[in-house]
């Protein structure tokens, strides 16, 4: 089976442009292994980190609009 996630919910990191996925920071592998056999469990793990990643996307977003529109009023 392909290591890919059916869903892409990644958002890009300042530091190195480089996809962040909260999966990246536990033993996700391991972690939905042993929720196969509980298919509500994993369904919720897995909406759980989709709904964190788009939360920090979404907050990654709001921060660099709020940065761009200070900028430009600093820059008048």
């Amino acid at each position: 089976m392909d290591n890919k996630n059916i869903i892409d919910s990644s958002l890009t990191n300042s530091d190195s442009n480089a996809e962040f996925d909260i999966r990246n920071f536990m033993n996700y592998d391991l972690i939905k292994r042993a929720l196969l056999q509980h298919p509500t469990e994993l369904a919720l793990f897995e909406v759980t980190c989709i709904l964190i990643n788009n939360n920090l996307k979404n907050s990654y977003e709001k921060e660099n609009l709020n940065k761009n529109l200070k900028d430009k009023k600093n820059l008048k």
